[in-house]
């Protein structure tokens, strides 16, 4: 069976983030299962155990999509990602095809882009997507719960939430760093909330000391690094082995998102058995359990408090690391890649 994927963008693109990880997941894994995968995204792309075709750059691929096509093989399904809009392939294309949606983006597209096109996105993502797609691949309840609200029907929506690596060891507080360490995973945008993280790390800091890392880039970074405290330490993009090592050291991921579509960096910091603190906000939520594998918090008052209790009580730290690692240990990569094969397996004999 040949799956196609079109998104738009992939690991070797310097923006990756979530996103094109669980991408590179699913291809890895229904290329192990036996499948024929082939990858259609922007510029620029790696090489990768199954086909890429590199398709243009951010915006002109949604305009050479259909006529790039041609040249992948003939799909027996299409997995068409959308991030903030798909590619529209059921309007190009006959093969059967489900939209992967990872967050409804609402109020996003203002925050983010020019009027006129803001709402022209607005408009695509909750007008016309729900009525052109037969199938949606929901990464979370936060998710599924979002598409509902634009009027996917419920029958329509397949719930498959993401994974992460987990370490077959149980988590050992002695691997953690021996003076206060927390760190921020993510891209340096605003609705990321880093600011905010920066503003409760401001009271935080002398109070606990230590440091605050922030790991990952973006348009956002010289105005944050320019309010950030001496106790804050920016590393930029870093390889995958640096952040795994800050990870297993941190005494806490600390994550101000306004939105997720799930929060995969929630989910590999509890791989290590790091808890998380956070704010009580779509896809979040279903990433962190509040009192289990960390704190939900309902506004920035409420995060300073708990990641003061947090940063005061080691058993307490211990108690939620070790929940949050039995909880990913359930979750693996493999366990998602089998799932989406069965998925495509009902989208390709037709009983979905």
């Amino acid at each position: 069976m040949n799956v196609t994927i079109i998104s738009w963008r992939e690991l070797g693109h310097p923006g990756w983030g979530g996103s094109e990880v669980l991408v590179d997941k699913i291809a890895v894994g229904l290329a192990n299962r036996g499948l024929r995968v082939s990858l259609l995204c922007a510029g620029p792309v790696g090489k990768r155990p199954y086909e890429v075709v590199k398709n243009g750059r951010r915006f002109s691929q949604y305009i050479r999509t259909p006529f790039v096509w041609h040249r992948l093989p003939r799909a027996d399904v299409v997995i068409d990602v959308s991030n903030g809009i798909p590619f529209f392939a059921s309007l190009w294309q006959r093969r059967p095809t489900i939209c992967l949606v990872h967050h409804v983006h609402g109020k996003q597209w203002r925050d983010a882009l020019p009027a006129p096109v803001a709402a022209l996105g607005w408009f695509l993502e909750r007008r016309v997507v729900p009525k052109i797609y037969r199938r949606f691949w929901s990464v979370s309840p936060s998710t599924t719960t979002s598409l509902l609200g634009i009027g996917v029907r419920k029958n329509k929506i397949r719930e498959i939430q993401i994974g992460t690596d987990v370490s077959a060891a149980r988590p050992d507080r002695h691997e953690r760093s021996s003076t206060p360490l927390f760190v921020v995973i993510g891209r340096l945008v605003p609705h990321k909330g880093v600011g905010r993280i920066l503003e409760a790390w401001r009271e935080i800091g002398p109070q606990v000391g230590g440091e605050l890392v922030v790991i990952g880039d973006g348009p956002q970074r010289a105005e944050l690094e320019a309010r950030a405290t001496p106790a804050t330490r920016f590393l930029g993009y870093v390889d995958e082995d640096v952040k795994a090592d800050v990870l297993r050291r941190s005494w806490a991921l600390v994550h101000g998102a306004y939105h997720e579509g799930w929060g995969l960096v929630v989910t590999e910091a509890a791989a290590v058995g790091v808890p998380s603190l956070a704010f009580c906000v779509p896809g979040v939520r279903d990433a962190v359990i509040d009192g289990s594998t960390g704190f939900l918090a309902r506004d920035p008052a409420q995060l300073v408090e708990l990641w003061l209790r947090l940063s005061n009580d080691p058993d307490l730290r211990a108690e939620l690391g070790l929940k949050a690692w039995e909880r990913a240990s359930a979750m693996s990569w493999d366990a998602v890649a089998e799932s989406v094969a069965d998925m495509v397996a009902e989208i390709f004999t037709g009983s979905w």
